[in-house]
């Protein structure tokens, strides 16, 4: 078993390291996060506030980023969540993590550093506190519900609406086994290519496959900090099954984890059976690869609309050949008609 699919309902409250694929989607279509190009700029401004959300997120929950993808109405993350590093904190940290959690309290977001100081030693004092917060930070359906309500409320306050944005609470599936890992890894990297918003990984924005690739000195200099904050955020991918604990058939590098991403995303081959090399690649890692890439999938889907198209010529034709067939008859039936008006001969009166 590669993946398991947790109940939505239950608290999901991590007792043990655990690596979870986490998901959601808004409700409704004008909640985006991107799309149209007359809101290209406000589009790219959520999407950056969303990576800023999550870095602040992970940093209080000591969570390590595997893999993140913003699309224009969904998210996806694969996270590793390790309660151990909650308990080594001492109280101060604990409460310095706390602070910086402005989601629910917006006036923590505005205290100066004595109101900050003051609110800290105030948190200290309650050991009922500190122990709570303690266990919501070894809470995955905690961590949620701030990145959910915060994205929330960014949304309402940005298009002007209210009412709810997300379709449940959230989408998780855990991780097993080195395999579903990787699994997971590429197909929340490949998510872009599939959807069509991009043909090269290079092009797939607010994601990490992008952050992975990019090369900050080619990036303007306004953009620099946060990639190179981004960059810092995601785990390395040799140390992905380290950290998860997983023992993988072999280690993995950026060079092969690319390398599989452009021939299964159709980046490097065609209908026909890939080269040897890209088999022993993937088999490397435990791993069968089949002989369909996307651009088969593309041959295909395209096969499929020319039998829609010519089916519905046919159909046309079946219609219009009726009523080309009903308009020669009664073509036929008025010209004989006339015609047999024409020869009639006038009868006599006598």
């Amino acid at each position: 078993m590669l993946l398991v699919r947790i109940a939505r309902k239950s608290i999901f409250a991590v007792n043990k390291p655990l690596t979870v694929h986490v998901s959601n989607r808004a409700v409704r279509r004008w909640f985006k996060f991107g799309g149209a190009k007359a809101d290209q700029e406000l589009s790219a401004e959520k999407k950056i506030f969303l990576e800023e959300l999550v870095y602040k997120l992970v940093t209080t929950w000591q969570a390590d980023v595997l893999s993140f993808n913003f699309q224009k109405d969904s998210y996806r993350m694969c996270l590793h969540f390790d309660p151990s590093r909650i308990d080594g904190l001492s109280d101060r940290r604990l409460a310095e993590l706390v602070a910086n959690l402005d989601c629910k309290s917006e006036k923590r977001g505005r205290m100066t550093v004595q109101q900050r100081e003051q609110w800290i030693e105030d948190f200290l004092e309650d050991e009922l506190e500190v122990e709570n917060w303690r266990a919501n930070l070894k809470s995955i359906s905690v961590f949620m519900q701030y990145l959910d309500e915060s994205i929330s409320k960014m949304m309402n306050k940005l298009d002007k609406t209210e009412g709810t944005l997300w379709r449940s609470r959230f989408k998780s599936v855990v991780c097993v086994s080195a395999e579903g890992l990787l699994a997971t890894l590429k197909y929340i990297d490949l998510e872009q290519i599939r959807e069509g918003a991009a043909n090269k990984l290079e092009r797939c924005r607010h994601s990490s496959i992008y952050y992975r690739l990019v090369e900050l000195e080619s990036l303007p200099e306004h953009e620099r900090e946060h990639a190179g904050k981004m960059k810092a955020m995601l785990c390395p991918l040799e140390q992905c099954y380290s950290v998860c604990g997983f023992t993988g058939p072999g280690r993995l590098t950026l060079a092969d984890y690319v390398y599989m991403l452009r021939i299964e995303g159709g980046m490097e081959g065609t209908v026909r059976f890939v080269c040897r090399s890209a088999e022993e690649v993937f088999a490397r890692y435990g791993l069968r690869l089949g002989w369909m890439s996307r651009e088969g999938l593309k041959a295909f889907r395209m096969c499929s609309t020319y039998i829609g198209t010519a089916k519905s010529i046919l159909r046309a034709g079946r219609l219009l050949g009726r009523y080309m067939i009903r308009a020669a008859l009664a073509a036929m039936v008025l010209f004989s008609g006339t015609w047999s008006q024409g020869r009639r001969r006038p009868v006599s009166s006598g």
